[in-house]
């Protein structure tokens, strides 16, 4: 039993191939099951090019053909070619979509082996940027956990992805074909990622990480037996969310995109209107970067706050905004209002939504 206020742990149950992180409610979540391609890197054949979308369309082995699109593409791509390809985003009715611009992730950088920028995430420190500046490397994206890395170890990281990208990247040419050439320990990432102690109902998960974590193995821990973490669980599914001061935040999907509608609910408690949709506002867009987050929700994202008159205030909740999905680690553009006064942001495909698999 998990009681109020306790530290963040991981909770990982083996049956649901689920890991979560809660401290009294759930702060990140995962599914490290087979049906998550996204990252996958498969061998594949082209199976069919239509011109008039200028697109190609690949058999890796999958239920659906995936996507590749050729004005992104300078070589001629030929009917029956062998690529190599890396899904780059997943959808339930369009089917998978994929590059052949690969990127291996670290536990300190990201790694694509057919580029030479360096980029860094917004989280490091100024300081560690300047360090980080003096290594010779290229190709890269320096993760928020670069910072717990001397530049030795950051080193030996880079040559070990870069050894790995060539053996993958040199399997083009031979059979069979298709097949899958690099899957991501998706579970593995997550605990290096969450520095907390590991609860499990998995004796290989204990035998794995009981030397890097304190581990506790419970036979009888279940997600969906837990009460107080399957609650949490069963509202990541809910359309309206509940925030603490009375108000709410509606989450509606659409084919074309998410639309979040910031309710004010029975809060009543300011006499200035003005005041009272910029408190609740502020208060809203903790949970909706939290929700953001941990539905998985991605492409288009529509938020349709309270109304506010005041400039200052507007530019504030934009601030306020990117505050949180850095403190969240959500890498998203925010492009501002419509003219109907909508926040408008986008985010780069993260895989399928959280669907319940209770």
């Amino acid at each position: 039993m998990i009681e109020n206020n306790v530290q963040k742990k991981i909770y990982i149950d083996e049956k649901f191939k689920t890991a979560l992180i809660f401290d009294g409610r759930i702060r990140d979540i995962i599914y490290y099951d087979e049906e998550n391609i996204l990252k996958n890197i498969y061998l594949g054949r082209v199976t069919r090019i239509i011109k008039s979308m200028n697109a190609a369309f690949i058999d890796v082995g999958l239920k659906d053909n995936v996507y590749l699109n050729l004005d992104d593409e300078k070589e001629n791509i030929k009917e029956n070619q062998t690529l190599i390809i890396q899904i780059k985003k997943t959808g339930e009715d369009k089917g998978p979509r994929g590059t052949r611009e690969i990127s291996l992730p670290g536990k300190s950088l990201v790694y694509f082996p057919k580029n030479n920028f360096v980029k860094y995430s917004k989280k490091l420190s100024k300081e560690k940027k300047e360090e980080l500046k003096k290594i010779s490397l290229e190709g890269i994206v320096y993760r928020t956990e670069a910072q717990n890395f001397s530049k030795e170890e950051i080193k030996k990281e880079y040559e070990e992805l870069k050894e790995k990208a060539e053996k993958i990247l040199g399997e083009e040419k031979f059979l069979p074909v298709p097949r899958l050439l690099y899957r991501e320990d998706i579970l593995d990432r997550f605990i290096h990622e969450h520095p907390y102690d590991i609860v499990t109902n998995s004796k290989n998960i204990e035998k794995a990480y009981k030397n890097l974590r304190k581990v506790e193995f419970e036979k009888n821990y279940s997600i969906k037996y837990n009460p107080q973490i399957n609650k949490d669980y069963l509202k990541l599914f809910e359309r309206i969310v509940h925030i603490n001061d009375g108000s709410n935040i509606y989450i509606d999907y659409t084919e074309a995109m998410t639309v979040i509608d910031v309710n004010s609910s029975q809060s009543t408690d300011f006499k200035n209107f003005e005041d009272l949709a910029y408190k609740i506002n502020l208060k809203a867009i903790e949970e909706i970067a939290l929700q953001i987050k941990l539905r998985n929700i991605s492409g288009i994202i529509m938020i349709d706050l309270i109304n506010m008159k005041d400039e200052k205030n507007r530019q504030d909740i934009l601030k306020k905004m990117e505050e949180e999905f850095i403190k969240n680690d959500i890498s998203l553009n925010i492009h501002g209002y419509t003219s109907l006064g909508i926040c408008e942001l986008s985010r780069r495909n993260q895989g399928l939504l959280l669907k319940n698999k209770l």
